[in-house]
């Protein structure tokens, strides 16, 4: 009976540190945070890019006491305003804005992108 009881615990001692060292190899690598969710970028606009940057997070805030949509550009630590709403609390986004190349003068529409910008404030 004791050699039963010495048998049991020998092999529970040789089990129990080889299951721990397993549990401990197993990997703790947590996955890559997600982008921001308006993340834009010139590698997967449709359409022609509209900035002088490669790439920006898109928002939309609500703004004054009719929470009027304001879409926004951040790129870094600035924010631009993208629409007439966004433009009255934020610079504009002029810096940033692509010359057309077609018309002196002129900037790549923005429409689009302001477009994106409301469908954000949508959700």
């Amino acid at each position: 009976m004791a050699n039963r009881w010495l048998t049991h615990v020998l092999v529970l001692a040789v089990l129990v540190p080889a299951c721990s060292r397993y549990v401990a190899l197993e990997p703790t690598l947590e996955p890559p945070p997600p982008p921001p969710v308006g993340l834009v970028s010139e590698a997967t606009w449709v359409g022609e890019w509209p900035l002088t940057v490669p790439e920006a997070v898109l928002g939309c805030v609500p703004v004054g006491p009719a929470a009027m949509p304001a879409v926004t550009l951040t790129v870094g630590d600035v924010v631009y305003g993208v629409n007439g709403t966004a433009r009255r609390t934020y610079p504009g986004i002029e810096p940033i804005w692509k010359p057309d190349p077609e018309i002196p003068g002129a900037r790549v529409n923005i429409g689009p992108m302001i477009g994106k910008g409301l469908r954000i404030c949508d959700r």
